[in-house]
C-alpha cells in the first residue's frame, strides 16, 4: 500500500468517526455531559455562579422543543464547568513578584 492510499484511508476512517461522533450529541446527552463536568468542577470548589442556571435552562428549553437552544444552553454549561475546573486546579501564587 503507497502512502498515499494508506492516507487516504485514513483520512475517511476519521471522518466517518467525526460525522457518527456529531450525530450522536443529542441535546439530553449533552446536558448529562454539562451535569458531569459541573460535578467535577464542584468536586474542587471550582463550579462558576451560572453552570447551575444554564443546566436549568438547557433542560427547559428541551422541554419546550427548543432543542437548537439546550444544546447551545448545554454546551455554555459544559464550556464553564471546565473552566471552573481548570481554575481551581492552578496554582496559588501567595507571593507575587510585583511585591518584591
Amino acid at each position: 500500500m503507497t502512502i498515499r492510499a494508506f492516507l487516504l484511508v485514513l483520512l475517511s476512517l476519521t471522518l466517518s468517526q467525526l460525522l457518527l461522533g456529531c450525530t450522536q450529541e443529542t441535546p439530553e446527552n449533552l446536558i448529562q455531559q454539562a451535569k458531569q463536568a459541573q460535578q467535577k468542577a464542584s468536586s474542587v470548589q471550582g463550579e462558576w455562579r451560572d453552570v447551575g442556571r444554564f443546566i436549568q435552562q438547557a433542560e427547559k428549553a428541551l422541554v419546550n422543543g427548543e432543542k437548537e437552544k439546550a444544546i447551545q444552553l448545554a454546551l455554555k454549561a459544559h464550556e464553564q464547568a471546565d473552566l471552573g475546573y481548570e481554575q481551581a486546579q492552578m496554582p496559588v501564587q501567595v507571593n507575587p513578584k510585583f511585591l518584591h
